[in-house]
């Protein structure tokens, strides 16, 4: 069965998993482990993004984080090839260092936020890597000992989790402390890793009798999962539309006229006509906004607006689409 494409978009919480190619150890010292997490940080800065926790374990990570404007594609590219890059030169190395692509899920943040930060930072416990809370307390490649304040990271910020437990500093780790100890007897939950039926089914509400609409990509309810569906499908749409450059060489090539010119200060009627098309059909049919149109007409942005209800008069009797998704012949 072909995998499904990612859903991206911005400000979503992104549940990431990656594991080393046979399983094998993708950190072996503390050189290694520096060297992710100040690449991590890094690019969590330059695309403004915001970790929200983190387990390095010798074979695999976890990482949740929130998204900017950047894709997460772009993101993990990014880390992966600089880190794989590193540790290949520094253990003379070669060939691919990761399992397959890593593992993506979109979260809902209520209910699943701190569940996830849960599940997430106690992974040392579960992998034997640690023996106790207390051991984990002190492990420095989570975001739990960052929480704790035993760990620091520039770009980590424990009160946008801390914020949930309390007010105060000192009140928010013992209640936080509270809800890790809750979490040992737990056990692994699959639904928090994608690999459950129940994952977009509002777990840990009670299984549907009904059948409800699902994505192994979403962690979420019904309601969750349906809005970045249609949202994917609204995408899909506007990625199969022309350019505003494509866009402006058939509307020219329909008035026989140059590209350039509808671009320019031209006042015939028929370069007019032309330019007010494309303004229209951009703004009705691409999704562009007045100001994009006037930067790229040259125009003031009044004028784009007023574009709009003249191109309404002129693309009447006119199929419009035929420039937005027809091939050229």
């Amino acid at each position: 069965m072909p995998r499904q494409p990612r859903l991206e978009a911005p400000g979503l919480i992104y549940h990431v998993i990656a594991r080393g190619i046979e399983r094998r150890e993708i950190f072996t010292d503390k050189d290694d482990y520096t060297f992710f997490l100040t690449c991590f940080g890094e690019i969590l800065v330059e695309t403004h993004a915001d970790c929200l926790a983190f387990s390095l374990l010798p074979n695999h990570f976890h990482l949740l984080f929130r998204s900017g404007e950047i894709p997460l594609s772009t993101i993990m590219r990014r880390l992966l090839t600089r880190y794989a890059l590193f540790f290949n030169r520094r253990h003379r190395r070669s060939g691919h260092l990761f399992q397959n692509r890593y593992k993506s899920i979109i979260c809902q943040e209520d209910p699943y936020l701190l569940e996830l930060v849960r599940y997430i930072h106690l992974n040392p416990i579960r992998a034997g890597i640690t023996k106790s809370l207390s051991e984990l307390n002190s492990y420095s490649y989570t975001g739990h000992s960052a929480l704790l304040g035993r760990a620091r990271f520039g770009w980590y910020l424990p009160e946008a989790i801390l914020g949930y437990f309390g007010k105060t500093q000192k009140k928010a780790i013992k209640k936080y402390l509270e809800f890790i100890g809750d979490g040992l007897s737990m056990g692994t939950n699959p639904t928090y890793t994608g690999n459950s039926p129940k994952s977009s089914f509002g777990y840990p509400k009670r299984y549907p009798k009904k059948k409800q609409i699902s994505d192994g990509r979403i962690l979420g309810d019904e309601d969750f999962v349906r809005a970045l569906q249609e949202c994917e499908e609204k995408e899909k749409e506007k990625g199969s539309k022309v350019s505003i450059e494509e866009l402006t060489k058939r509307v020219a090539k329909t008035y026989s006229l140059e590209p350039e010119q509808i671009r320019g200060r031209g006042r015939a009627k028929q370069l007019r006509e032309a330019r007010t098309l494309v303004a229209y059909v951009a703004t009705t049919y691409l999704g562009f906004s007045f100001a994009e149109i006037a930067r790229y007409l040259k125009v003031h942005r009044s004028t784009s607006a007023r574009m709009l209800e003249r191109g309404k008069e002129i693309a009447k009797g006119i199929d419009a689409k035929q420039w937005i998704i027809a091939k050229e012949k």
